[in-house]
């Protein structure tokens, strides 16, 4: 068997919701980080071994299995696989569109105070300057 994919519960809830329903496990509906397939219908390995263990039938098609019938389904696996390597892409590229967004602002942010200081410094070299005038 392939390795389990490795997701956070917030990638997989993430997943779950963007995720067309072949991506889904037929007895949990949610997306699967080990999808096995028996009988042409796709489940989370752990999921259907469990069912297995007690019911001796194809949850869908209710046609007679056993455990040993399950199969590793690579295509799903490599679909599941690539739409986390994007999703994971996209955070990446959303935190550096916050830094660079928050540098910016915190740029702005002291030019501003800069801005203002001097502004300070010129009332109070004006009001001085007209004070000692008078």
């Amino acid at each position: 068997w392939p390795a389990k994919l490795r997701m956070s519960e917030a990638e997989s809830t993430v997943l779950t919701e963007q995720a067309p329903d072949a991506l889904k496990c037929k007895i949990t509906h949610e997306i699967m980080s080990e999808p096995a397939v028996v009988n042409g219908h796709c489940y989370q390995r752990s999921v259907i071994t469990e069912w297995l263990s007690s019911n001796r039938v194809d949850p869908m098609t209710r046609a007679p299995c056993t455990v040993a019938d399950i199969r590793p389904s690579h295509n799903i696996r490599n679909m599941v696989e690539e739409m986390l390597a994007k999703h994971r892409e996209r955070r990446v590229e959303e935190a550096a569109a916050v830094k660079a967004a928050a540098e910016a602002a915190g740029a702005a942010g002291c030019r501003v105070a800069e801005a203002m200081a001097e502004g300070k410094e010129l009332l109070s070299s004006s009001s001085s300057s007209s004070s000692s005038s008078s």
